[in-house]
């Protein structure tokens, strides 16, 4: 391929004109300079659009795209049938990285050619100032049974999950063949990464992790892709719950482990959506939507069977109110409706803050 670009940094951008001039400066900071900037702009409402093409007039490294409104998915298939590079990375806007993210990611995938390389990353929380994050062992591993492993010790147990596309450098041709085999990002809200990444996990034959931390992933109050209120939430956990029980089946089977944390992770997403997403002011939700939505949700029997099979471990006032409503929807069998208004009323004062903060 003629003036190949060594890595393909893919970056899929949707009403976030606020975080581009960050988002840009952090991929222009980098030390390795032998990249591609793949922008596909997904039908921007805002000066996304606008702001990214003159970005690009000022660097020849820099493609920017445009498409009416399809959704993250399909925008990332897109950008992987538009990247040119020997290595592909996956970037959100509204984050940003280390200086040194693809000299030593590209060193490390040049180091036996691996498949992928995964990594650590910071997360910031901006409305609180706290900073925490995630760390992987340094470890090389030679065969997919040997990845396996990893994914079960390491990947599923470590905070914050395992299913982000920009903790990952991947080789462009082992994402491609298994493009053009049908393994693509699905058209949904949410969890499309990680859904991607289940299918490519099974078919890993060379892969490294690096201990650095090179990813910040900050979560903003409201504004960027991690605080947007999805209407299907709820439904997108539950496919995501149902993949991740695929993979248990098929690939992992004799990890009882993984069960657990696959239904605590279902739980954990349920009980975020509770406490979040139906009252975030966006969804345009009064209490009887919100109680009527919930207790549908908590009727699907994906989070029945994981009610019934585990318990969850969180803290605080989320603790409290999650393990009052499983308590008793799931282990002393009283009526929904009941546990709701109770719930409700318990939890009024955080609904009316969530409101205001909003």
């Amino acid at each position: 391929m003629e003036n190949r670009p060594m890595v393909t940094i893919a970056v899929a951008v949707y009403n976030v004109e606020s975080f581009l001039p960050k988002g840009f400066d952090s991929i222009l900071a980098q030390t390795y300079t032998d990249f591609e900037v793949v922008v596909i702009d997904d039908g921007s409402t805002d000066n996304t659009l606008a702001m990214c093409q003159r970005i690009a007039e000022t660097d020849s490294r820099i493609r920017v795209l445009h498409f009416p409104h399809r959704g993250v998915g399909p925008v990332r298939n897109s950008l992987i049938e538009n990247a040119r590079g020997k290595y592909l990375y996956f970037y959100d806007i509204d984050d940003y990285i280390e200086p040194d993210t693809l000299a030593d990611n590209v060193a490390a995938m040049e180091d036996g050619d691996n498949d992928v390389v995964f990594f650590g990353f910071y997360v910031e929380q901006k409305a609180t100032g706290v900073c925490d994050g995630v760390s992987l062992p340094d470890k090389t591993m030679g065969t997919n049974e040997e990845f396996k492993q990893f994914y079960c010790d390491e990947l599923v147990k470590s905070a914050y999950g395992c299913g982000y596309l920009w903790s990952k450098f991947y080789r462009y041709e082992f994402v491609r063949d298994l493009y053009a085999a049908g393994v693509h990002f699905e058209n949904i809200e949410m969890h499309e990464d990680e859904l991607f990444n289940l299918k490519l996990f099974r078919h890993i034959s060379r892969c490294r992790s690096l201990s650095k931390k090179y990813y910040h992933y900050v979560i903003y109050p409201k504004g960027n892709t991690t605080t947007r209120y999805r209407e299907k939430g709820y439904e997108n956990s539950i496919i995501l719950y149902n993949s991740r029980m695929e993979l248990y089946r098929e690939w992992i089977k004799d990890r009882e482990d993984l069960l657990v944390d696959f239904r605590q992770l279902l739980l954990i997403a349920v009980s975020g959506s509770v406490m979040i997403y139906d009252y975030y002011s966006q969804a345009n939700m009064g209490l009887v939507k919100s109680y009527r939505q919930v207790k549908r949700v908590l009727g699907l029997p994906e989070v029945r069977e994981c009610a019934q099979n585990c318990r969850i471990e969180l803290s605080g006032t989320h603790k409290s109110a999650f393990n009052r409503m499983m308590d008793n929807a799931f282990y002393e069998n009283k009526p929904l409706q009941f546990l709701f208004a109770r719930w409700i009323r318990d939890q009024y004062r955080i609904v009316k803050k969530l409101r205001k903060g909003r």
